[in-house]
């Protein structure tokens, strides 16, 4: 918005993480108390990549299934029947509402992705991720283990005698 409105100019992912940085850190919810931003030089997009889907700008609802390779397009949405309310679109009842179609899932490319670093070598405190109020689900790598979700509430410190 701050771009439409004439207030910044936004030419690359960098101008955007810094202005996210300036201006979107603080938030108004009870929640999220900030949020936090990392600028990846460059990702790795050697991957399949599909078709775009012609006139999508006039699309209110593109959905699919793991059943078939097919999208299917609605020029209206429906957001009262119980199969759409529960993510179940394929069995809408109200196929009434607007014009519906039928396309397939076409591949531009069938590359797959090399090897690399999975995520970011930037590193971050457990005090710069958890805030106040944070609700954290701790589990292990054993099998069957349950896990248990804890809420913050009070501020993170560093016990004496551990090491980060």
């Amino acid at each position: 918005m701050a771009v439409f409105r004439g207030n910044e100019i936004i030419q690359s992912a960098a101008d955007f993480f810094k202005y996210c940085g300036e201006h979107l850190k603080d938030t108004k919810s009870l929640y999220c108390k900030r949020r936090k931003f990392r600028y990846v030089e460059s990702i790795d997009r050697d991957t399949i990549s599909f078709k775009s889907v012609p006139g999508i700008r006039s699309l209110h609802q593109v959905f699919s299934s793991l059943d078939d390779a097919n999208l299917t397009l609605r020029y209206l949405s429906c957001y009262s029947c119980e199969n759409c309310l529960v993510g179940t679109y394929k069995d809408c009842i109200n196929n009434s509402i607007g014009s519906k179609a039928t396309i397939p899932i076409v591949v531009e490319n069938n590359r797959t992705r090399h090897s690399g670093p999975a995520e970011s070598t930037e590193n971050y405190e457990m005090e710069d991720l958890i805030a106040l109020g944070t609700i954290l689900a701790v589990y292990t790598d054993e099998a069957d283990s349950n896990y248990d979700l804890l809420k913050q509430m009070l501020v993170p410190k560093l016990l004496k005698g551990h090491h980060r």
